[in-house]
């Protein structure tokens, strides 16, 4: 009878099972037999607790989010969170068995141990070794929220190029970055592998899509553990090679003669690209403070980020692009006629709203307020982006039809006045709601990561659009860095600091990924 009581009682822990067994003692003091039967029964108890109990209480006690760059763990710091005494592997869902876990580990350590690259440096008299270094982060799912539908490989190369940075995975030599960061996302069933700068010319883009096809087999059977093991011998594979073979020596001078001209032109497309984005930040930190006064106008399309066409021409009326047919704006389906503008007495502040677009065409200009280039919308709702119901930017229902108006109304009502469109007061050519505003700039920082992934990386877009955040994104310390005028050879200008005390402060500059 104690011993159902042991084992009815909950939680099992050390202080019931000394009264347990005080109570067994106590009633049957003479009897070895019933203290030994005793202590099987508590045994039994303490196995099923711990096979059983434990891990319900863990798996509650533990969160099961799905992923963003900024909450997931680093070995080096907090090993706990990784579930993983590996400083090179980080398991946070616990999808990894134990023995995959070791498995792993060894493997990873003999990599290191046994695999280096060849200095790129021309004095190789020294025979010069660049270290490699590699770790695994696995998740159950990603946070997808802030990504499209389609937008899970785009998910799974910032997180994985994000946590190759933070944990500094690898070391920025002259040669470049020597780090390599498997990263598996298992219910979203997607891999990235990202590389150092220096890794590139072994781990080319063709060679990373052939491991991730070697690994899908075992991906596919639940074999994670499995599936990376096989992925790292055919990573050593390749490092043990070497790059690709060259060209054959009669084309090695057309090879190095392309490579120059390639190089510089890149270099120029990637500066003028860089210089782009700058002035597009730098226009939205403009434009925040202008909000803040509440003196904002929008000018601009927020899906290609191509200004408006000039509103007024030299004699200060209404000026449609050359070749338009259109004289005004189209609000949902209707035409916004200019010529309507001279029956009104405010007409000046009118003729200062744009109405045409980039394109050449009238502005598509929705109900809660917001407008595009007319092209752009089109190839936004085509594409399947968005739902043609509601607006890209702040998400209200723009589908049905608009308010009734008086026939023939003037022309301010209809674009001077915009509330009169929604019960929203945010006015896209007037005074804004600040709010409004920060949803339409979150919206126009999305769009800048989606064109220049390279500069404005998706946890950018995170850190700029947090509550609270009053910095100058042109001035950003991430933004800066990535400059191709600032990056020296060596790196050394550009080392990472969240690496912890094992890796070596590398970075990450891409990779390759892929679904199973």
């Amino acid at each position: 009878l104690a011993v159902l009581a042991c084992m009815a009682s909950r939680p099992l822990n050390a202080h019931i099972i000394i009264k347990c067994k005080k109570l067994i003692k106590m009633r049957h003091p003479s009897h070895k037999n019933m203290t030994l039967l005793s202590g099987a029964f508590i045994a039994v108890i303490l196995f099923v607790q711990q096979s059983v109990a434990l891990p319900v209480d863990s798996q509650s006690h533990r969160q099961l989010l799905d992923w963003t760059r900024s909450t997931f763990p680093n070995p080096e710091i907090d090993s706990e969170a990784c579930r993983s005494s590996y400083s090179r592997i980080c398991d946070p869902d616990g999808l990894f068995g134990t023995k995959d876990k070791a498995n792993l580990g060894d493997k990873i350590q003999t990599f290191e141990l046994m695999n280096s690259l060849p200095s790129c440096n021309r004095n190789k008299a020294k025979g010069e070794k660049l270290p490699l270094q590699l770790a695994v982060a696995v998740v159950r799912k990603m946070d997808l929220s802030n990504y499209w539908a389609s937008g899970k490989d785009e998910a799974a190369r910032d997180m994985a190029m994000g946590i190759h940075d933070d944990w500094g995975v690898g070391s920025d030599t002259a040669c470049g970055g020597t780090g390599i960061l498997v990263f598996l996302s298992v219910e979203d069933r997607v891999i990235f592998i990202s590389t150092g700068s220096a890794v590139q010319s072994v781990l080319t883009d063709g060679r990373l899509d052939n491991i991730i096809a070697q690994m899908g087999d075992l991906l596919r059977r639940k074999e994670y553990g499995d599936a990376v093991l096989r992925g790292i011998d055919e990573i050593e594979i390749y490092i043990k090679q070497g790059p690709p073979s060259n060209w054959p020596f009669f084309l090695l001078g057309g090879g190095i003669a392309s490579f120059v001209f390639y190089s510089i032109y890149n270099d120029r497309h990637e500066k003028k690209k860089y210089a782009e984005v700058r002035s597009q930040l730098s226009k939205l930190d403009k434009e925040r403070a202008l909000a803040l006064q509440g003196q904002y106008e929008c000018n601009s399309c927020a899906i290609c980020l191509a200004d408006f066409a000039s509103p007024t021409s030299s004699n200060g009326e209404m000026s449609p692009l050359k070749g338009s047919d259109h004289g005004g704006a189209t609000n949902d389906g209707k035409t916004l006629n200019n010529a309507s503008a001279n029956t009104s007495a405010s007409s000046d502040a009118t003729k200062k709203l744009p109405t045409i677009g980039s394109d050449g065409r009238p502005l598509k200009l929705l109900r809660c307020g917001h407008a595009f280039d007319m092209t752009c919308w089109e190839e936004w709702i085509g594409s399947g982006h968005g739902d043609p119901s509601k607006c890209p930017i702040c998400k209200q229902d723009i589908g049905g039809s608009p308010p009734p108006t008086p026939s023939a109304p003037p022309m301010e009502s209809q674009s001077i006045n915009r509330q009169g469109l929604g019960n929203n007061t945010y006015m896209m050519f007037g005074q804004p709601n600040y709010d409004m505003f920060e949803l339409e700039r979150a919206f126009r920082l999305g769009r800048l990561s989606a064109r220049y992934p390279r500069y404005v990386r998706h946890s950018d877009v995170e850190r700029w659009t947090q509550r609270g955040y009053d910095g100058s994104t042109v001035n950003d310390p991430t933004f800066v860095r990535n400059d191709p005028d600032r990056q020296s050879p060596s790196g050394s200008g550009s080392r990472r600091s969240g690496g912890g005390s094992s890796f070596g402060g590398g970075h990450s500059s891409g990779g390759r990924g892929g679904r199973w």
